[in-house]
């Protein structure tokens, strides 16, 4: 859960922090093009269904 980690110190040390300092200005500097992904549901019906066998054990 997000508030079990309330009030937990990380130590980090200085190569590691380096390292996830470079690693999120690279990732800034050359961010992933966006993708767009087209899905085709097909029948309704089937994909009802599908979801429903695939999730009835959480209800």
């Amino acid at each position: 859960m997000a508030t079990s980690s309330i009030g937990k110190l990380i130590v980090v040390d200085d190569d590691a922090a380096d390292r996830m300092i470079a690693q999120i200005e690279e990732q800034e500097a050359n961010p992933e093009p966006y993708r767009r992904h087209s899905i085709k549901w097909g029948n309704p019906k089937k994909l009802a269904e599908a979801l429903g066998k695939e999730y009835a054990n959480e209800r």
